[in-house]
């Protein structure tokens, strides 16, 4: 009989076993999609009475991955046809944040959410400054300039500081 603790045995142990990294918990990537930005608050607002918040937060996923994405098609799964004015909402206010250069929540959820190490389990912001910087270099903000403290009370509103 095989010793259960001879190297052999312990080696085959370890190969099976997938080593997880900390993934960010639900309201953290409801926070990097968007979810809290003002014009996805209003949707919601409007339709949390009717269709419920747990539906309204499961359709985000799907909505701003497709508007992230580009693509053409729209493939967000309905638990029913009732849920179709919210979800179209969702989509269309994503789609303003998401091509309006002047919007301080669209470089705040692009610049602050791609590319930056997770702390606390949320994205590091990059500095106010340098976020300001590479948005102008970017196309953004040419009518006005925003102050740091108006990008800081932004992020914080959309829940990512």
């Amino acid at each position: 009989m095989e010793n259960q603790n001879s190297p052999e045995t312990t080696k085959s142990k370890r190969q099976g076993k997938r080593r997880r990294w900390p993934r960010p918990d639900f309201e953290t990537q409801l926070a990097q999609l968007g979810y809290w930005c003002r014009s996805v608050q209003k949707a919601v607002k409007k339709w949390s009475p009717i269709i419920g918040e747990h539906f309204c937060q499961y359709y985000m996923l799907d909505c701003a991955f497709s508007v992230r994405v580009g693509s053409e098609a729209i493939d967000v799964e309905l638990k029913t046809w009732g849920h179709i004015s919210y979800v179209l909402e969702v989509l269309a206010a994503l789609h303003r944040i998401h091509n309006d250069a002047e919007s301080i929540e669209r470089w705040v959820l692009e610049l602050g959410t791609s590319g930056h190490e997770y702390v606390c389990n949320l994205p590091a912001l990059p500095g106010y400054k340098e976020l300001l910087s590479t948005a102008r270099q970017r196309g953004g903000f040419r009518t006005w300039k925003p102050t740091e403290n108006a990008i800081a009370q932004c992020a914080r509103r959309m829940r990512l500081t």
